[in-house]
C-alpha cells in the first residue's frame, strides 16, 4: 500500500504542476471507499475536485466509467457528478470529477428519481460497449431477451471463472445450468431500463441537503430489479426510498420472492472476485431458483 500511495503523491506532483500552473500548495486529500482505485479530493482556489488514480486496471477502466456517468446524467432526473476529464498523465489514468460536498439523511425523494431513470429504455438489452463492475470485466452484448442476456452476459461468465479457478464443481455448475434453463420463467417480462448496475449504499453519495448522487456506475439496459435486488444488499438505502419507487414505477408482484434471484449476479462478482462465503451464497441462490 506505502508503494501505492508514492505512486500516487509522485503523480500528483508532475499532475497539479502540469496541469493548475498554480503558484500554491495543493494537498490532495485521500477519500474512503477507493477499493479498485485512489480516490482523493482537491481544492484549487474556491474550486473543489475529485480525482481517481489507477496504474493497475485496463487503459480504457475510466472512459467506461465517464461514459456511464454521462448516460445517467443525460437523463435529467438523477443527480451524477460532472464528468471533467478523463485521460493519462505520464503513464497514470485519471478520471476528474465534479465534488460533491458529503452530507447525511438520505431523502426518500431518490426512490421516486431512481424509477424515473428506469423509465429510460432501449430496444435491447445489453450496452454499446463492454465495461467494468469492480475490477472485474462486464460484458455487455445487446441482446433481444432479458433471459437470453442474463444467462450468456451475467450467469455463465462469472460461473466458467469460479469452475476454471476451481471453486465450483461439474455438480455445483450443474445447478446452474438447471437454473440457467428456468430464467425465463423466474423474471417478469419487462421492457430495458436504464440501469446503474452496481447500485450499493456506497455509489449513492448523500449531500449537504440530503440529495443522492449516484457514482462508479456499471451502467447498461437490463431488468430494473437487477438495480433494486442490488440495494438490498449491504445495507443503506431506507424503506422509504423503495416506497417512493414503488409509487412511481410500481414492480410486478412477487418481488420479494425473487430478491434473491435479483442480487446473484453482484454475489457472483464477489465471489469471483473475493472468494469465501460468497461461493457458498452463489450455490445456495441457485439451488433455491433451479
Amino acid at each position: 500500500m506505502k508503494e501505492i500511495f508514492m505512486v500516487s503523491y509522485n503523480f500528483f506532483n508532475s499532475f497539479f504542476e502540469g496541469k493548475f500552473r498554480q503558484n500554491q500548495t495543493i494537498t490532495p486529500r485521500r477519500l474512503s471507499g477507493g477499493d479498485i482505485h485512489e480516490v482523493f479530493s482537491f481544492a484549487v482556489g474556491d474550486e473543489s475536485y475529485v480525482i481517481k488514480v489507477n496504474q493497475n486496471m485496463p487503459e480504457d477502466v475510466f472512459l467506461k466509467e465517464a461514459d456511464g456517468l454521462k448516460a445517467l446524467r443525460e437523463t435529467g432526473v438523477v443527480n451524477v457528478p460532472r464528468v471533467l476529464e478523463v485521460d493519462e498523465w505520464e503513464g497514470t489514468q485519471y478520471l476528474l470529477l465534479e465534488y460533491i460536498s458529503k452530507g447525511a439523511g438520505m431523502k426518500a425523494s431518490f426512490g421516486s428519481e431512481l424509477a424515473r431513470m428506469h423509465r429510460a429504455s432501449n430496444e435491447r438489452f445489453g450496452w454499446h460497449s463492454d465495461n467494468y463492475i469492480g475490477s472485474l470485466e462486464q460484458l455487455n452484448p445487446f441482446t433481444a431477451t432479458w433471459a437470453e442476456f442474463f444467462v450468456e452476459s451475467r450467469l455463465i461468465p462469472c460461473v466458467q471463472k469460479l469452475r476454471d479457478n476451481g471453486s465450483l464443481g461439474s455438480g455445483e455448475t450443474r445447478v446452474f445450468a438447471s437454473l440457467e434453463s428456468r430464467i425465463e420463467y423466474l423474471f417478469p417480462s419487462e421492457q430495458p431500463a436504464l440501469l446503474h448496475g452496481d447500485l450499493w449504499s456506497g455509489n449513492a453519495l448523500v449531500d449537504e441537503r440530503g440529495s443522492t448522487w449516484l457514482i462508479d456506475p456499471a451502467v447498461y439496459f437490463g431488468h430494473r430489479e437487477m438495480d433494486l435486488g442490488m440495494m438490498r444488499l449491504f445495507g443503506g438505502f431506507s424503506q422509504d426510498v423503495f416506497e417512493a419507487y414503488s409509487g412511481e414505477y410500481p414492480l410486478e408482484g412477487g418481488f420479494e420472492e425473487r430478491v434473491k434471484l435479483a442480487q446473484l449476479y453482484p454475489i457472483l462478482v464477489h465471489a469471483v472476485l473475493f472468494g469465501g462465503h460468497y461461493i457458498a451464497e452463489a450455490r445456495g441462490i441457485a439451488k433455491r431458483y433451479a
